[in-house]
């Protein structure tokens, strides 16, 4: 008697045993695999969802937090579905407690003030959280981007008195306005130089120390022409002349903010342009 070989009994008892159809043809396992492939991303696009909806309970910096991770993880592919998730970030900013980040005058950790920045690092205030959403935005809807940019407004910045021992960090808005500036402006624009009116206009408006050192470095990193440099220092120049007087805010500026060493390096950059 003639038993069935091993090359026929091995594939029938694993098929048996995994619980798969007997017929195996390469019609049925390209079937097979696509059925299992849109059963697991239905799977993880319910465990998104579910995920985003407990998020939206949470206090509105973990809700922007969480949707603007998810948005930059490969867990999401859909532009659509990523658009909407920023602009939800966007509008749960305007909830958050904090207007604006706060950084300590001391460099040591293991005080008050430096425990307050490390909180502060996670970028959870409201002016970090908008600016993030519009640099996520750039590269989905460059428009967009920058509607939602125009969209923001900075918050009231008080003098400091000698009891604070946090100054300001605005720094985040104006690597997104940067940023806004060379990718949010077509070809047509930018012959005729809208992006340097639009960089012109948000230096005019300085009128607080603590926007001087993230201005001028700002200055110092963008992609400009010489002449288009020149234009913009000057504008800030001014913009100077009109800054309140706050002295703790401007030895905050000098001895924390290194702004002298970043009008310097802007000083450089104007030289050799």
């Amino acid at each position: 008697m003639k038993f069935p070989s091993v090359n026929i009994l091995l594939p029938l008892s694993v098929s048996i045993c995994l619980g798969w159809p007997l017929d195996q043809s390469p019609s049925n396992k390209n079937a097979n695999r696509s059925n299992i492939d849109k059963s697991a991303a239905a799977e993880q696009r319910l465990r998104i969802d579910n995920l985003i909806m407990l998020g939206q309970s949470a206090p509105a910096e973990v809700t922007g937090d969480l949707l603007l991770t998810l948005v930059s993880s490969d867990l999401i592919a859909n532009k659509g579905r990523k658009m909407e998730l920023v602009e939800q970030a966007f509008r749960s900013a305007a909830e958050v407690r904090e207007p604006f980040r706060r950084k300590s005058w001391s460099r040591l950790v293991d005080t008050r003030s430096g425990l307050k920045q490390h909180a502060f690092d996670l970028e959870l205030d409201k002016l970090s959280m908008q600016s993030k959403a519009v640099i996520k935005m750039i590269p989905l809807d460059r428009l967009r981007a920058r509607t939602m940019f125009e969209g923001i407004s900075l918050p009231p910045i008080k003098p400091l008195t000698c009891e604070d021992s946090l100054g300001y960090d605005l720094e985040s808005y104006y690597v997104a306005m940067l940023s806004v500036a060379e990718e949010c402006f077509n070809d047509d624009e930018r012959k005729a130089e809208a992006h340097i009116q639009f960089l012109s206009d948000r230096l005019e408006s300085v009128r607080s120390i603590p926007q001087v050192t993230p201005a001028t470095r700002m200055l110092v990193n963008a992609k400009l022409s010489p002449d288009e440099l020149s234009l913009l220092v000057n504008v800030l120049a001014k913009a100077l002349g009109r800054v309140s007087t706050d002295g703790r805010s401007f030895a905050f500026a000098m001895e924390r903010d290194r702004l002298v060493s970043t009008a310097h390096n802007l000083i450089l950059e104007a030289q050799t342009a």
